[in-house]
Protein backbone atom coordinates (compact mmCIF):
# COMPACT_ATOMS: atom_id res chain seq x y z
CA UNK A 1 0.00 0.00 0.00
CA UNK A 2 3.11 2.16 0.22
CA UNK A 3 2.11 3.58 3.60
CA UNK A 4 2.29 2.63 7.25
CA UNK A 5 -0.68 0.94 8.84
CA UNK A 6 -2.58 2.64 11.60
CA UNK A 7 -3.65 0.94 14.83
CA UNK A 8 -7.22 0.41 13.57
CA UNK A 9 -6.00 -1.65 10.62
CA UNK A 10 -3.82 -3.89 12.77
CA UNK A 11 -6.34 -4.26 15.59
CA UNK A 12 -9.15 -5.08 13.12
CA UNK A 13 -7.23 -8.18 12.08
CA UNK A 14 -6.59 -9.09 15.71
CA UNK A 15 -10.26 -8.62 16.60
CA UNK A 16 -11.24 -10.85 13.70
CA UNK A 17 -8.86 -13.59 14.82
CA UNK A 18 -10.29 -13.39 18.34
CA UNK A 19 -13.89 -13.55 17.07
CA UNK A 20 -16.07 -16.60 16.51
CA UNK A 21 -15.80 -15.89 12.76
CA UNK A 22 -12.19 -17.11 12.84
CA UNK A 23 -13.11 -20.36 14.59
CA UNK A 24 -12.21 -22.48 11.55
CA UNK A 25 -8.83 -20.82 10.91
CA UNK A 26 -5.87 -22.81 12.21
CA UNK A 27 -2.14 -22.96 11.70
CA UNK A 28 -1.58 -19.93 9.48
CA UNK A 29 0.32 -16.69 9.77
CA UNK A 30 -1.66 -13.60 8.88
CA UNK A 31 0.60 -10.99 7.32
CA UNK A 32 -0.57 -7.48 8.15
CA UNK A 33 1.95 -5.67 5.99
CA UNK A 34 -0.09 -3.87 3.34
CA UNK A 35 1.38 -6.05 0.61
CA UNK A 36 4.99 -5.08 1.36
CA UNK A 37 6.02 -8.73 1.20
CA UNK A 38 4.73 -8.91 -2.40
CA UNK A 39 6.85 -6.02 -3.71
CA UNK A 40 9.52 -7.63 -5.86
CA UNK A 41 10.95 -7.43 -9.35
CA UNK A 42 8.47 -10.11 -10.42
CA UNK A 43 5.43 -8.45 -8.80
CA UNK A 44 6.19 -4.73 -8.31
CA UNK A 45 3.62 -2.47 -6.70
CA UNK A 46 2.72 0.64 -8.69
CA UNK A 47 4.32 3.82 -7.38
CA UNK A 48 0.91 5.44 -6.93
CA UNK A 49 -0.74 2.45 -5.24
CA UNK A 50 -2.23 3.91 -2.09
CA UNK A 51 -5.38 2.88 -0.36
CA UNK A 52 -7.58 4.78 2.02
CA UNK A 53 -6.73 3.84 5.58
CA UNK A 54 -9.40 2.12 7.65
CA UNK A 55 -10.24 4.49 10.47
CA UNK A 56 -12.02 2.25 12.95
CA UNK A 57 -11.32 4.40 15.99
CA UNK A 58 -13.10 7.70 15.82
CA UNK A 59 -10.79 9.25 18.44
CA UNK A 60 -7.54 8.06 16.90
CA UNK A 61 -5.02 10.77 16.07
CA UNK A 62 -2.15 10.19 13.66
CA UNK A 63 1.16 11.25 15.25
CA UNK A 64 2.73 14.23 13.44
CA UNK A 65 5.87 12.24 12.64
CA UNK A 66 3.81 9.69 10.66
CA UNK A 67 1.76 12.16 8.64
CA UNK A 68 2.50 12.51 4.93
CA UNK A 69 4.50 15.63 4.15
CA UNK A 70 3.41 17.03 0.82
Amino acid sequence: MRRLANEAEVSAAICFLLSPGAGFITGVTLQIDGGASLDSAIFPTPSKARSTAFNGFHRAVMPEILKDKE
